[in-house]
């Protein structure tokens, strides 16, 4: 992740966050947020919200990396 004017804190405890090993770590609590794609993930490992029950969601995902996520949508509701 770049460095910017942006300082990130953390959520729980508010004490900036440092650029770590590929993550967002709090100095403070001890903390750590990882960066996906450039992006830091706030949400939590265990965060998941959506119409499509998990474990359809995943095999949509894992489908959509070979097939396309039109064929893959199409293949897994409608088998």
């Amino acid at each position: 992740m770049p460095d910017s004017t942006l300082q990130l804190v953390c959520p729980t405890c508010k004490t900036e966050l440092v650029h770590q090993n590929g993550n967002l770590r709090c100095a403070g609590c001890g903390a750590h947020f990882p960066i996906r794609e450039g992006i830091p993930s706030f949400a939590g490992d265990d965060f998941y919200w959506n119409e499509i029950p998990r474990p359809a969601m995943q095999e949509v995902l894992r489908a959509a990396r070979s097939e396309g996520w039109q064929t893959a949508l199409y293949d897994v509701f409608n088998p």
